[in-house]
């Protein structure tokens, strides 16, 4: 692995941990995207920070 793959590897996790985020809304959490309310954590099986966890995992294998 080059030293752009590293730098790009590196980018695409920020990205993914800006892209994703847990907010406060109402006395719940919410998944955000992009800082847009997408749904309650509630809504989800798994606790809160092991789906976010996934999905920012599945972001970055989609954007490598």
């Amino acid at each position: 692995m080059g030293i752009f793959d590293k730098y790009r590897q590196k980018r695409t996790r920020s990205e993914a941990d800006e892209t994703f985020q847990v907010k406060e809304y109402e006395g719940g959490l919410w998944l955000t995207f992009n800082g847009g309310l997408v749904c309650p954590f509630s809504m989800i099986k798994q606790e809160p920070v092991e789906a976010l966890k996934a999905m920012r995992e599945l972001y970055i294998k989609r954007n490598e």
